[in-house]
């Protein structure tokens, strides 16, 4: 039988009600239900940059859960985006998350990119400072 941390959840649940307005009973809900589904990834190597072997769908569920769309208050909003890129034989899906401050985008942070061939989430980049989104999932 598996154990799970039962402060995680009730705090994941707590979270939920306050950015989410959900109830209570919906947020514990969604929390056990994220506890039961979560798989731990390991960090790879894969021609010479580091990332995971995901499916899109699960990451696509994992910048949801970590960076939801919506207001932030004070006037701020945040919400990821993605930019497609073909070229040389790659194809790559770039993601970043944007804040806005009264409808003004104020700041873009690299969250990596993913590459559509070869179904891998890659963390590295030489130019910009990525923020590991799995990481951030899984340490929540």
């Amino acid at each position: 039988m598996k154990k799970y941390n039962l402060s995680k959840i009730m705090k994941r649940a707590w979270e939920l009600v306050k950015k989410s307005a959900m109830t209570i009973s919906s947020g514990l809900k969604k929390a056990w239900e994220e506890a039961k589904t979560m798989v731990n990834y390991a960090l790879e190597v894969f021609d010479n940059q580091k990332g995971y072997k995901i499916p899109w769908k699960e990451l696509e569920k994992m910048l949801d859960t970590v960076y939801p769309d919506g207001d932030q208050g004070n006037g701020w909003y945040q919400k990821w985006n993605c930019n497609d890129w073909v070229k040389g034989g790659k194809d790559r899906t770039y993601i970043s998350l944007r804040e806005y401050r009264n409808s003004k985008l104020r700041a873009e942070h690299a969250l990596g990119y993913y590459d559509n061939i070869n179904g891998v989430y890659v963390i590295t980049d030489r130019y910009k400072k990525v923020t590991d989104v799995i990481e951030k999932f899984q340490n929540r």
